[in-house]
Protein backbone atom coordinates (compact mmCIF):
# COMPACT_ATOMS: atom_id res chain seq x y z
CA UNK A 1 0.00 0.00 0.00
CA UNK A 2 1.39 3.58 -0.66
CA UNK A 3 1.87 5.78 2.11
CA UNK A 4 3.15 9.32 1.97
CA UNK A 5 3.83 12.00 5.04
CA UNK A 6 2.89 15.74 4.32
CA UNK A 7 4.89 18.23 6.40
CA UNK A 8 3.56 21.36 6.56
CA UNK A 9 4.17 24.80 8.92
CA UNK A 10 5.52 28.37 9.01
CA UNK A 11 8.70 29.64 6.88
CA UNK A 12 12.18 28.50 9.01
CA UNK A 13 10.14 26.23 11.59
CA UNK A 14 12.38 23.05 10.37
CA UNK A 15 10.10 21.27 8.00
CA UNK A 16 12.68 20.18 5.71
CA UNK A 17 15.19 18.64 8.35
CA UNK A 18 12.04 16.98 10.26
CA UNK A 19 10.52 15.70 6.65
CA UNK A 20 14.29 14.71 5.91
CA UNK A 21 14.67 12.37 8.92
CA UNK A 22 10.80 11.14 8.51
CA UNK A 23 11.52 9.67 5.16
CA UNK A 24 15.03 8.35 6.15
CA UNK A 25 13.27 6.30 8.94
CA UNK A 26 10.36 5.19 7.11
CA UNK A 27 12.51 4.57 3.90
CA UNK A 28 9.95 6.56 2.09
CA UNK A 29 11.64 9.24 -0.87
CA UNK A 30 12.02 12.97 -0.33
CA UNK A 31 9.37 15.54 -2.43
CA UNK A 32 10.44 18.73 -1.70
CA UNK A 33 8.17 21.23 -3.08
CA UNK A 34 10.78 24.09 -3.16
CA UNK A 35 13.52 21.93 -5.42
CA UNK A 36 10.46 20.67 -7.54
CA UNK A 37 9.31 24.27 -8.28
CA UNK A 38 13.49 25.31 -9.14
CA UNK A 39 13.38 22.59 -11.20
CA UNK A 40 10.20 23.81 -13.27
CA UNK A 41 11.81 27.31 -13.43
CA UNK A 42 15.01 26.20 -14.69
CA UNK A 43 13.75 23.94 -17.08
CA UNK A 44 11.27 27.06 -18.37
CA UNK A 45 14.44 29.42 -18.42
CA UNK A 46 16.86 26.98 -20.11
CA UNK A 47 13.56 26.64 -23.25
CA UNK A 48 12.82 30.17 -23.53
CA UNK A 49 16.79 30.72 -24.20
CA UNK A 50 16.89 27.76 -26.52
CA UNK A 51 14.13 29.78 -28.24
CA UNK A 52 15.63 32.79 -28.48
Amino acid sequence: MPRFVVVTGLPASGKSTIARQLCAALALPLLDKDELLEALDIDRLTRALAQA
